[in-house]
C-alpha cells in the first residue's frame, strides 16, 4: 500500500468502475466485428470521481482501495498541506 500520510491533501480525479471496464474488457470497447475500438476513451460504466490525494489509500499497483471524497475533513478545516 502507498503511504498517503506524507501526500498533500488536494483534489485528485480518478476513474471508478468495474474492473473489466477499467481494463478495457467491456463489450463497449469493441467494434461490431469484435476488434478493439481505440476511439472509445471509456465505457459508460466508468465514472470520474474527485477524491483527496492525501486521505485516499492506493496500492503499489496504483489501484485505489479506499477513497475519501474531496474536500476532505482536513481541507475543510483549513489544514490542507
Amino acid at each position: 500500500m502507498t503511504d498517503t500520510t506524507t501526500m498533500t491533501h488536494a483534489p485528485l480525479l480518478i476513474f471508478a468502475g468495474p474492473v473489466e471496464c477499467l481494463e478495457r474488457e467491456c463489450e463497449e470497447y469493441a467494434t461490431e466485428d469484435g476488434h478493439d475500438d481505440p476511439g472509445v476513451e471509456r465505457c459508460s460504466h466508468i465514472r470520474v470521481e474527485e477524491v483527496c490525494a492525501g486521505c485516499s489509500t492506493q496500492t503499489d499497483d496504483g489501484e485505489f482501495v479506499a477513497v475519501v471524497a474531496w474536500p476532505c475533513r482536513t481541507a475543510d478545516a483549513g489544514g490542507a498541506k
